[in-house]
């Protein structure tokens, strides 16, 4: 699936909303100083938002979200620094 322009950008503005709330820099900092580096609950909820399953098929259990909702939230977690 390919999405036009202003529907990336409200996918963007989704991923960024939740990557706001849950991975800000208190939350990179106690990742990164504590014994994980990563935080679960984090991935957890981008695993219950989908984003693990955006190039996966539908009829497979993803998203199929295709390569533009991907780059969307990719750019969204590296704008973010999430652990």
């Amino acid at each position: 699936m390919t999405l036009n322009s202003e529907d990336r950008a409200i996918f963007r503005q989704a991923a960024a909303d939740l990557l706001d709330r849950w991975s800000g820099p208190s939350h990179v900092r106690a990742a990164v100083e504590g014994d994980r580096h990563v935080d679960p609950q984090t991935w957890r909820r981008i695993v219950d938002a989908g984003w693990t399953g955006l190039l996966i098929r539908e009829s497979l259990g993803g998203g199929e979200g295709g390569l533009s909702a991907a780059t969307a939230v990719l750019q969204e977690l590296g704008a973010h620094t999430t652990p």
